[in-house]
């Protein structure tokens, strides 16, 4: 017991709360004891304590329970993505049910969305753009065939390419009317105002293609020929709290 508190940072006293705690949700759920204990491990490792860890390791468990997913796993995605949008463990209930909503409403699912954002999370949060609208953005690039890896490099991509733009891509905008500021996200509140703008402007594949790298243009594209349904997804992820 006491290899297993040192590991998790937790002291004696802490390990038997986590244990008695371990053993009480594998009493009560579909998980075994071992497997919560892992959950809880995987929790600490990512750098939250021991009232966190209790905190936490519910929604996940519930999370994992109704995807079907791996424990372990599952918290992985749940504390990964709190630490890439800074956001603190009272706050994991949330991301569960964005995650789960997302999945429901989406060509995507928890482990699409999850691994997407390992690739793309902390550049949202970077450029001022929420969990929610990400996943929104997510699901839309899905919906268009890019999904999991390639949909988080894609839109981090397509974040580079906006903010990074050369003479030649900010000439381009010009003949469209639109300013180096307008295509930022950090100055216009989001990614989807800036879809939006570059949607209603015109701006085309060959456009794109000569304001940023394939990469980036491919998921500009497909994200302004899905704004539509980018919308409605994150008009429903308003209401995903409650829906684990």
């Amino acid at each position: 017991r006491a290899v297993v508190a040192e590991n998790t940072g937790f002291s004696e006293a802490g390990f038997k709360r986590m244990r008695d705690e371990a053993l009480r949700l594998g009493a009560t759920t579909i998980f075994d004891p071992s497997q919560v204990a892992a959950g809880m491990a995987e929790i600490s490792r990512a750098g939250f304590g021991e009232a966190d860890t209790l905190q936490m390791i519910v929604p996940a468990l519930e999370l994992a329970a109704i995807e079907h997913l791996n424990l372990a796993d599952t918290t992985k995605f749940v504390t990964a993505t709190l630490n890439q949008f800074n956001m603190p463990a009272s706050q994991a209930g949330y991301i569960t049910d964005l995650l789960a909503k997302g999945s429901a409403i989406s060509a995507t699912s928890v482990k699409g969305l999850g691994v997407a954002l390992s690739y793309v999370g902390t550049m949202s949060n970077l450029f001022n753009v929420s969990a929610q609208e990400t996943i929104a953005l997510l699901a839309g690039l899905a919906k268009g065939g890019i999904d999991a890896s390639r949909a988080g490099t894609g839109l981090r991509a397509a974040y580079q390419g906006l903010v990074a733009l050369s003479a030649k891509g900010k000439g381009v905008l010009a003949g469209f009317g639109i300013s180096p500021a307008e295509v930022d996200p950090r100055k216009m509140g989001g990614m989807i105002p800036v879809l939006e703008l570059m949607a209603a402007k015109g701006i085309d594949v060959g456009a794109a293609m000569k304001m940023m790298r394939i990469q980036g243009a491919t998921a500009v594209m497909t994200m302004t020929q899905n704004l539509p349904h980018i919308s409605a997804y994150g008009t429903a992820l308003e209401g995903a709290f409650g829906t684990r």
